[in-house]
């Protein structure tokens, strides 16, 4: 057992030290001093559990939600939403000055929405008999309070309280408020005036209220360019709008996004072109743009997709990221090639979570 002061907020946890050696732990905030057990130990760091609250700080609040720190999904409400914001855009700071190497003054606009009810979609466990999440790093069930996942939007709560689940389904809420609580079933969303259709198991946002503003900040930063290259475009969801203002071509290793993006071009009578291959094999046929929009998942991009993005040298790229680690990592490597860093948005598409999205814009004078 040890008795430490917690330093700060870091990416999935918060920072301690003791003797030394730098310790991670969940449910603290910083200022705190904390009574803290060793649960894995390492040569220059160490993973701790929460075992006290000694000196709480003036920013904690009781949380929302009975099965905080007993389930996975939640890591923030131990605080006020203002305050997590703020530990988001600092481990934004944090991940450039340390991750990436190089400086960035301009202020980190946030974009926020409501902290509960917000998603649209999840992946519910269950182990027979109960309904639920898993717990924090384990694979038992958690079975929800009986008032629900705050998280969740009111028609999925409502649907788990009035069905019986037996086994781990993909629950979705469509435009319509219609459910389906089944894998592989096809959902139809209507974001700002288009239509997108794409499989349960594909990734698409599940933040319903911040979805619309995801889509007008980057058609926003779009503007003005002729032809464009949508890296890890899903179903579409930025390639449709964007080919209403210019020639763009989306590519995704998903067999299953491409084929719902050759359908949203169809449905919303739009002219993109969609190819199946990865971010780091584009054909030479499409290595022409003066944009590209990249959305790559939480690994971030590949050195080779990195490479290819430097030879086709946009004028300009829009980076949307769901890790702040790998997109610093990314961003370094960008800078170093001559593109400049121009904004960085933080769009809370996941409130309550440790989970941060951001978009961001780079500029390249040729």
């Amino acid at each position: 057992m040890i008795t430490v002061r917690i330093e700060k907020e870091s990416y999935g946890s918060f920072i301690a030290r003791n003797e030394g050696k730098i310790i991670f732990t969940d449910g603290v905030l910083p200022g705190e001093l904390c009574r803290l057990r060793i649960t894995e130990e390492k040569k220059d760091f160490a993973f701790a559990e929460l075992v006290e609250v000694i000196e709480p700080s003036d920013k904690r609040i009781k949380p929302a939600c009975p099965n905080f720190m007993k389930c996975g999904g939640c890591d923030y409400l131990h605080t006020d939403y203002r305050t997590e914001l703020e530990f988001k855009k600092n481990i934004i700071k944090d991940s450039i000055r340390r991750i990436g190497r190089f400086d960035f003054n301009s202020e980190i606009t946030t974009y926020a929405s409501e902290r509960y009810g917000y998603r649209s979609r999840c992946s519910v466990k269950s182990n027979g008999n109960q309904t639920g999440f898993y717990g924090k790093k384990s694979n038992t069930v958690i079975p929800f309070p009986e008032q629900g996942c705050i998280l969740l939007d009111d028609a999925i709560n409502r649907f788990i309280q009035n069905n019986r689940i037996t086994q781990d389904c993909r629950i979705s809420r469509d435009s319509k408020g219609c459910i389906t609580n089944t894998y592989s079933a096809e959902i139809i969303e209507k974001e700002l005036d288009f239509t997108y259709y794409h499989n349960s198991e594909s990734f698409f946002q599940s933040n319903g209220f911040l979805r619309p503003k995801m889509l007008e900040l980057v058609i926003e930063q779009s503007a003005g360019f002729s032809q464009a290259i949508d890296m890890g475009c899903g179903c579409g969801f930025f390639t449709i709008p964007l080919s209403k203002k210019m020639k763009i071509t989306g590519i995704d290793i998903s067999k299953e996004s491409i084929a719902s993006a050759k359908k949203n071009n169809i449905e919303n009578r739009t002219d993109a072109k969609f190819i199946r291959c990865d971010m780091d094999s584009i054909p030479d046929s499409i290595k022409t743009a003066d944009l590209i929009v990249t959305d790559p998942p939480r690994a971030g991009m590949n050195s080779k997709a990195r490479e290819i993005i430097k030879k086709i040298s946009p004028e300009k790229i829009i980076y949307v990221s769901c890790n702040p680690s790998t997109w610093a990592r990314d961003a370094g490597d960008l800078i170093k090639s001559g593109f400049k860093l121009e904004s960085v948005d933080l769009i809370d598409m996941f409130p309550g979570t440790m989970h941060i999205e951001l978009i961001s814009s780079f500029s390249f004078d040729k």
